[in-house]
Order: C-alpha cells, then structure tokens, then sequence
C-alpha cells in the first residue's frame, strides 16, 4: 500500500495513549513539523536552578510535542531512534563542542 506524501503541522501537543503506526510515504517524504516549542505551547516558569544558579527550562528534563503514554507490563520496546535528524546532527558536529544528549 503506498501512502502519499505528507507535511503534517503540529500547532498543539499530541497525546498518544493507544496502539498507533505512524506511516508515511517514505524517508523525505512524509514530515512532522512542529514550529512551536513546548514553552510556546504550555508557558514556562524557569523557576528551577542548577548547582551553577543557572536557570533551567521545565522541559529541559522531560515534555515532549509528541507524548506516548500508559503503562507496558510486558516491557516492549516501544520506539528506537535509528538515526539523528539533519537539524540534530548539525547543532551536535563531533568536535564542535556541541552536546545535549540525543542519538
């Protein structure tokens, strides 16, 4: 079954709490795109520091535009990331300095 090309806009946060196949037409061409960051979405209060008095987003340790949740008593693997994004790999070059986590 071959699914059209698609460019999905995703102005809200997005709930998963059920079985779902996210299926697009291929690599390149079906994209999710998120312009909104969760502080623009759902306020920030930046009332957090850190050892160095710096401070830190409510999200910095968890939130996402895209939440899966519930409970998996058999422990199966719901998703794995098999390769950083373009955008990913151009924050994070090896040998820049950059870092933050992520695949």
């Amino acid at each position: 079954m071959r699914h059209p090309a698609l460019l999905c806009r995703l102005n809200s946060t997005l709930s998963i709490t059920k079985s779902l196949v996210l299926r697009g037409a291929g690599r390149g061409l079906s994209t999710i795109y998120m312009p909104s960051s969760l502080t623009d979405l759902q306020g920030n209060t930046w009332g957090r520091y850190t050892n160095a008095k710096m401070l830190v987003s409510d999200y910095s340790h968890g939130g996402a535009v895209i939440r899966v949740q519930g409970a998996d008593p058999t422990d199966v693997v719901l998703a794995r990331i098999t390769q950083a994004s373009l955008a990913w790999r151009a924050r994070n070059q090896m040998g820049r300095g950059g870092g933050g986590g992520g695949p």
